[in-house]
Protein backbone atom coordinates (compact mmCIF):
# COMPACT_ATOMS: atom_id res chain seq x y z
CA UNK A 1 0.00 0.00 0.00
CA UNK A 2 2.86 2.32 0.78
CA UNK A 3 4.72 1.80 -2.30
CA UNK A 4 1.17 2.19 -4.43
CA UNK A 5 0.63 5.83 -2.51
CA UNK A 6 4.72 6.38 -3.13
CA UNK A 7 4.34 5.80 -7.10
CA UNK A 8 0.48 7.70 -7.15
CA UNK A 9 2.57 10.67 -5.68
CA UNK A 10 5.38 10.34 -8.48
CA UNK A 11 3.20 10.38 -10.56
CA UNK A 12 0.51 13.46 -9.53
CA UNK A 13 3.91 15.25 -9.13
CA UNK A 14 5.46 14.40 -12.90
CA UNK A 15 2.10 15.22 -14.33
CA UNK A 16 1.99 18.98 -11.62
CA UNK A 17 5.53 19.58 -13.24
CA UNK A 18 4.80 19.02 -17.00
CA UNK A 19 1.87 21.55 -16.71
CA UNK A 20 4.08 23.93 -15.07
CA UNK A 21 6.42 23.98 -17.79
CA UNK A 22 3.83 23.86 -20.32
CA UNK A 23 2.24 26.96 -18.57
CA UNK A 24 5.61 28.91 -18.68
CA UNK A 25 6.55 27.70 -22.27
CA UNK A 26 2.39 29.19 -23.66
CA UNK A 27 3.06 32.59 -21.23
CA UNK A 28 6.62 33.00 -22.98
CA UNK A 29 5.26 32.21 -26.32
CA UNK A 30 2.69 34.97 -25.62
CA UNK A 31 4.71 37.48 -24.58
CA UNK A 32 7.59 36.90 -26.96
CA UNK A 33 5.37 36.93 -30.10
CA UNK A 34 8.32 35.63 -31.70
CA UNK A 35 6.29 32.58 -33.46
CA UNK A 36 3.28 33.61 -34.60
CA UNK A 37 2.72 35.11 -37.80
CA UNK A 38 -0.29 36.83 -36.89
CA UNK A 39 1.73 38.72 -33.89
CA UNK A 40 3.82 40.33 -36.66
CA UNK A 41 1.47 43.27 -37.93
CA UNK A 42 0.82 43.98 -33.66
CA UNK A 43 2.09 47.13 -32.61
CA UNK A 44 3.77 45.17 -28.95
CA UNK A 45 4.86 46.63 -26.44
CA UNK A 46 6.53 45.52 -23.14
CA UNK A 47 7.77 47.27 -20.24
CA UNK A 48 10.16 45.49 -17.40
CA UNK A 49 12.64 46.13 -14.87
CA UNK A 50 16.11 44.31 -14.91
CA UNK A 51 18.46 44.31 -11.94
CA UNK A 52 21.65 42.31 -12.05
CA UNK A 53 24.13 41.48 -9.15
CA UNK A 54 27.68 40.75 -9.19
CA UNK A 55 29.85 38.49 -7.05
CA UNK A 56 30.14 41.46 -4.62
CA UNK A 57 27.07 42.34 -4.93
CA UNK A 58 26.65 45.23 -6.67
CA UNK A 59 23.73 45.47 -8.55
CA UNK A 60 22.34 47.77 -11.41
CA UNK A 61 19.04 48.47 -12.08
CA UNK A 62 17.55 48.84 -15.76
CA UNK A 63 13.58 49.85 -16.51
CA UNK A 64 13.40 49.09 -20.03
CA UNK A 65 10.50 49.86 -22.49
CA UNK A 66 10.50 47.95 -25.60
CA UNK A 67 8.45 48.39 -28.99
CA UNK A 68 8.41 46.21 -31.80
CA UNK A 69 6.06 46.07 -34.99
CA UNK A 70 7.03 43.55 -37.53
CA UNK A 71 10.83 44.17 -38.58
CA UNK A 72 11.27 47.55 -36.61
CA UNK A 73 11.53 47.39 -32.61
CA UNK A 74 13.16 50.17 -30.06
CA UNK A 75 14.67 49.54 -27.03
CA UNK A 76 15.10 51.91 -24.12
CA UNK A 77 16.91 52.01 -20.98
CA UNK A 78 19.01 54.20 -19.19
CA UNK A 79 22.80 52.46 -20.23
CA UNK A 80 21.36 52.03 -23.86
CA UNK A 81 19.32 52.65 -26.68
CA UNK A 82 18.51 50.42 -29.91
CA UNK A 83 16.83 51.14 -32.69
CA UNK A 84 16.05 48.30 -35.81
CA UNK A 85 14.56 48.37 -39.12
CA UNK A 86 14.95 45.51 -41.46
CA UNK A 87 18.34 46.77 -42.76
CA UNK A 88 19.96 48.57 -39.67
CA UNK A 89 20.58 48.52 -36.26
CA UNK A 90 21.50 51.86 -34.60
CA UNK A 91 22.78 51.33 -30.77
CA UNK A 92 23.43 55.07 -28.92
CA UNK A 93 25.32 54.51 -25.59
CA UNK A 94 25.17 58.08 -23.42
CA UNK A 95 27.81 57.07 -20.89
CA UNK A 96 30.01 56.40 -23.25
CA UNK A 97 28.98 58.99 -26.07
CA UNK A 98 29.16 56.47 -28.43
CA UNK A 99 26.93 56.28 -31.55
CA UNK A 100 26.92 52.24 -33.36
CA UNK A 101 25.83 51.17 -36.61
CA UNK A 102 25.36 47.91 -38.06
CA UNK A 103 23.79 45.80 -40.42
CA UNK A 104 20.28 44.32 -39.14
CA UNK A 105 21.25 40.71 -37.83
CA UNK A 106 19.79 37.92 -39.95
CA UNK A 107 18.23 36.14 -37.17
CA UNK A 108 16.15 39.48 -35.83
CA UNK A 109 14.76 39.86 -39.50
CA UNK A 110 13.61 36.10 -39.35
CA UNK A 111 11.95 35.84 -35.71
CA UNK A 112 12.43 39.10 -34.20
CA UNK A 113 15.40 38.15 -32.48
CA UNK A 114 13.54 35.72 -30.18
CA UNK A 115 14.95 32.28 -29.67
CA UNK A 116 12.51 29.40 -30.82
CA UNK A 117 9.81 27.92 -28.87
CA UNK A 118 11.87 24.31 -29.65
CA UNK A 119 14.80 25.92 -28.19
CA UNK A 120 13.08 27.19 -24.96
CA UNK A 121 11.23 23.90 -24.51
CA UNK A 122 14.03 21.74 -25.00
CA UNK A 123 16.52 23.91 -22.10
CA UNK A 124 12.92 23.34 -20.00
CA UNK A 125 13.04 20.16 -20.41
CA UNK A 126 16.66 19.39 -19.23
CA UNK A 127 16.46 21.20 -16.09
CA UNK A 128 15.24 19.60 -13.00
CA UNK A 129 11.92 20.86 -11.49
CA UNK A 130 12.53 21.69 -7.65
CA UNK A 131 9.50 23.53 -7.12
CA UNK A 132 6.43 23.99 -8.91
CA UNK A 133 3.39 25.15 -6.49
CA UNK A 134 0.60 27.49 -6.48
CA UNK A 135 1.20 31.44 -4.47
CA UNK A 136 -2.39 32.29 -4.99
CA UNK A 137 -5.47 31.91 -6.69
CA UNK A 138 -4.12 31.96 -10.18
CA UNK A 139 -0.49 32.41 -9.72
CA UNK A 140 1.99 30.04 -9.36
CA UNK A 141 5.75 29.59 -8.98
CA UNK A 142 8.16 27.43 -11.07
CA UNK A 143 11.54 26.59 -9.77
CA UNK A 144 14.36 24.96 -12.00
CA UNK A 145 17.72 23.63 -11.51
CA UNK A 146 20.04 23.15 -14.39
CA UNK A 147 21.91 20.47 -14.36
CA UNK A 148 25.62 20.13 -14.88
CA UNK A 149 26.05 18.26 -17.83
CA UNK A 150 24.53 21.81 -18.96
CA UNK A 151 27.59 23.50 -18.14
CA UNK A 152 29.88 21.30 -20.84
CA UNK A 153 27.65 23.24 -23.45
CA UNK A 154 29.12 26.60 -21.84
CA UNK A 155 25.82 27.22 -20.61
CA UNK A 156 26.74 29.03 -16.98
CA UNK A 157 23.01 29.01 -15.30
CA UNK A 158 22.15 26.94 -12.53
CA UNK A 159 18.71 27.68 -11.19
CA UNK A 160 15.80 29.73 -13.02
CA UNK A 161 12.74 30.92 -10.91
CA UNK A 162 9.70 32.10 -13.03
CA UNK A 163 6.80 33.71 -11.35
CA UNK A 164 3.59 33.46 -13.54
CA UNK A 165 -0.73 34.30 -13.67
CA UNK A 166 -2.17 31.37 -15.19
CA UNK A 167 -5.04 33.51 -15.92
CA UNK A 168 -3.23 36.22 -17.53
CA UNK A 169 -0.94 34.05 -19.09
CA UNK A 170 1.59 36.50 -18.46
CA UNK A 171 5.49 35.98 -16.75
CA UNK A 172 5.09 38.22 -13.35
CA UNK A 173 9.43 37.67 -12.87
CA UNK A 174 12.45 35.48 -14.10
CA UNK A 175 14.97 34.80 -11.52
CA UNK A 176 18.33 33.43 -13.07
CA UNK A 177 21.47 31.95 -10.49
CA UNK A 178 24.18 31.68 -12.38
CA UNK A 179 27.63 29.48 -12.07
CA UNK A 180 30.75 31.37 -10.07
CA UNK A 181 32.60 31.06 -13.62
CA UNK A 182 30.04 33.74 -14.90
CA UNK A 183 30.41 37.71 -13.94
CA UNK A 184 26.92 38.09 -13.35
CA UNK A 185 25.66 36.25 -9.89
CA UNK A 186 21.93 37.13 -10.59
CA UNK A 187 19.82 38.88 -12.89
CA UNK A 188 15.92 39.38 -12.32
CA UNK A 189 13.27 40.51 -14.75
CA UNK A 190 9.89 42.20 -13.51
CA UNK A 191 7.53 42.32 -16.30
CA UNK A 192 5.48 45.79 -16.16
CA UNK A 193 3.27 45.81 -19.06
CA UNK A 194 2.91 43.87 -22.00
CA UNK A 195 0.58 45.43 -25.01
CA UNK A 196 -0.15 44.26 -28.51
CA UNK A 197 -2.49 47.26 -29.31
CA UNK A 198 0.30 50.15 -28.66
CA UNK A 199 -0.25 53.26 -30.22
CA UNK A 200 3.77 53.74 -30.50
CA UNK A 201 5.03 55.74 -34.01
CA UNK A 202 7.79 54.43 -35.58
CA UNK A 203 9.39 57.08 -37.62
CA UNK A 204 12.73 57.36 -39.09
CA UNK A 205 15.47 56.63 -36.85
CA UNK A 206 18.32 57.96 -39.03
CA UNK A 207 17.01 61.21 -39.22
CA UNK A 208 17.14 61.62 -35.80
CA UNK A 209 20.93 61.04 -35.45
CA UNK A 210 22.61 62.21 -39.42
CA UNK A 211 21.97 64.92 -41.16
CA UNK A 212 21.65 64.72 -45.00
CA UNK A 213 25.43 64.58 -45.18
CA UNK A 214 25.76 61.31 -43.03
CA UNK A 215 27.02 63.27 -40.65
CA UNK A 216 25.79 63.18 -36.79
CA UNK A 217 23.62 65.77 -35.67
CA UNK A 218 24.49 68.62 -33.86
CA UNK A 219 23.15 67.12 -30.72
CA UNK A 220 25.38 64.40 -31.11
CA UNK A 221 28.65 66.15 -32.66
CA UNK A 222 30.69 65.24 -29.87
CA UNK A 223 29.93 61.69 -29.35
CA UNK A 224 32.04 59.10 -31.55
CA UNK A 225 30.29 56.92 -34.50
CA UNK A 226 31.44 53.64 -34.65
CA UNK A 227 30.02 52.67 -38.51
CA UNK A 228 30.40 48.96 -39.04
CA UNK A 229 27.75 48.37 -41.48
CA UNK A 230 28.96 45.88 -44.43
CA UNK A 231 28.39 48.43 -47.30
CA UNK A 232 31.01 50.70 -45.85
CA UNK A 233 34.77 50.02 -44.71
CA UNK A 234 34.47 50.14 -41.17
CA UNK A 235 35.46 53.89 -39.63
CA UNK A 236 34.99 55.72 -36.45
CA UNK A 237 34.52 59.24 -35.74
CA UNK A 238 36.57 60.36 -33.30
CA UNK A 239 34.91 63.05 -29.85
CA UNK A 240 35.78 66.79 -30.63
Amino acid sequence: MGIACLAFSLQTFAQQTNLCLQEVLDCQSIMMAGDDSLMLTKNIYLSYTVKVTDWDDESTISNVKFHKQGNESRFFSEQVNMYTNEKEMLVEMPGQRIIAVNNALSGERKNGGYVSEEVRKDFLDSCEVVRCEATGKTTKILVLKVKAKQKQKGILITEMRYEYDTELKKIVSVKTYYDPDYKLKTMQVLYREYNTESTYKFSSFKNQFFDKKGELTEKYKDYELVDSRDKKSPKSKSRR
